[in-house]
């Protein structure tokens, strides 16, 4: 059962995570054929000050 794992910058709606994790869905199991039922998406909200890009601070 594969298990996706999305970081990302705390602050998107519910309905942009649920879009994200349908899509995300959706996409591997065209890919692969699998049952979506089998497909795991969690997304892991990331406050900016603990999330850096070439050394700076997000």
């Amino acid at each position: 059962m594969p298990l996706i794992l999305v970081s990302m910058k705390e602050g998107r709606s519910e309905e942009e995570k649920l879009k994200i994790m349908e899509g995300l869905t959706n996409e591997f199991v065209r890919i692969t054929s699998m049952s979506p039922e089998k497909v795991s998406v969690i997304i892991e909200e990331v406050k900016p000050g603990n999330w850096s890009k070439a050394g700076k601070l997000i």
